[in-house]
């Protein structure tokens, strides 16, 4: 057993073949690896805490044993089928919340053992973090279904903060980066992945507002039953709106967010490119907090009429705008299409330049809405004259 933190937390492992006396089977850590993912868990936890604490988070609330305990094991025999990966189960007392237990791997799917270390420190980073955002809204509450994927999203954003040098804090960016038409929140839904790579929008919001603003989210979590309601408030108290925020998030550009995932991962999607005179349609489904990309190359000295209808949904719900390439940082509008009438959004852009168009839904998902309702078809028409 290790203590770490001032004995915040204890870190529980043992031997899987020990010298003498009853071996932990898979359970325990073979010798060969014991250092790596010992240490590595170690600094994990460690540096986790320092994070939080530097960013003036409270300590989360240590178990009857006086501390967070951190087990080293197979998970599976403790949390059933699908357990194939460390995790952090609540536990409760008597009707009252109970400290997190913490349950990290006794052996790790990288089969480079000179990244064991690296994939140890963020997989304890990671799961550290979901322990101190529990410690403001237990996930046996009523509400924290509907917080679950702001909680994969700030535990993934956490790691990569405290450990922007090891690639396995990208693995969930490749989402982010090849899918920016579908929701950040939804969870659960096949086309997503649990919130992950919602992460980089917790990225952005630190990047506007700072740390404090992921602390005075989660404060506001046991009064909210969503996220997003809690989010709008935070935002609204720094004078921004969700809408705005939401819309930098989709022209904010992923090189310029996050570089090393685009180097990665690749750029993101273009749904059409359009590069010769005359006129191109496009429908394609948007779903909220989504956003798609349409590249228009205009030949010097042409024109472009771009219009866009909404086919299935409200109109209303959808944004639009312009960027010259190379300058959508985000920051400031470049060209928003206006409403034409009651049937579409209008746009006229002159040539000789390559253009970035951007259209998105930039509002919340309602919960339970999808697949129900489903996402926006959008018309996207371009005139090249």
């Amino acid at each position: 057993m290790r203590p770490l933190c001032e004995g915040l937390f204890q870190l529980r492992y043992g031997d899987r073949r020990p010298l003498a006396g009853p071996g932990l089977q898979r359970h325990g850590i073979s010798a060969a690896a014991a250092k790596d993912l010992v240490d590595g868990y170690a600094s994990g936890i460690s540096r986790t805490r320092q994070w939080f604490a530097d960013a003036g988070w409270p300590d989360p609330p240590r178990g009857v044993e006086g501390y967070v305990p951190v087990y080293v094991l197979d998970p599976l025999d403790v949390v059933g089928v699908g357990a194939d990966a460390s995790g952090t189960i609540p536990r409760q007392k008597a009707g009252f919340r109970d400290a997190s237990t913490i349950l990290l791997r006794s052996s790790l799917d990288v089969i480079d053992r000179d990244r064991w270390r690296e994939r140890a420190e963020v997989e304890a980073a990671h799961e550290t973090a979901h322990v101190f955002l529990h410690g403001l809204l237990s996930p046996l509450a009523q509400n924290a279904d509907a917080w679950k994927w702001f909680d994969e999203a700030s535990a993934t954003f956490v790691e990569r903060a405290i450990f922007p040098g090891h690639p396995e804090t990208l693995r969930f960016a490749r989402q982010w980066i090849q899918q920016p038409e579908l929701p950040i929140s939804l969870w659960g839904c096949r086309e997503t992945d649990e919130g992950y790579s919602s992460a980089w929008f917790v990225r952005h919001l630190v990047n506007l507002y700072g740390s404090a603003v992921l602390l005075d989210i989660w404060g506001k979590a046991p009064s909210y039953r969503r996220p997003w309601l809690a989010i709008e408030e935070a935002l609204n108290s720094r004078g921004a709106s969700l809408e705005d925020v939401l819309w930098t998030y989709y022209a904010y550009g992923d090189g310029l967010l996050d570089p090393a995932a685009t180097a990665l991962w690749g750029e993101k999607p273009l749904t059409w490119i359009l590069t010769e005179k005359g006129e191109t349609t496009e429908e394609a489904p948007i779903f909220p907090e989504g956003c798609r990309n349409y590249e228009i190359a205009l030949p010097a000295g042409a024109m472009a009429e771009v219009s866009i209808a909404a086919t299935r949904g409200i109109l209303g719900e959808i944004r639009a705008e312009i960027f010259p390439i190379g300058t959508n940082t985000g920051m400031a509008s470049r060209g928003r299409l206006i409403k034409d009438g009651d049937s579409k959004l209008k746009g006229v852009v002159c040539g000789g330049t390559r253009l970035m168009l951007v259209v998105g839904r930039p509002q919340p998902a309602q919960p339970r809405a999808f697949p129900p309702l489903g996402p926006t078809a959008t018309l996207v028409k371009v005139a090249i004259t």
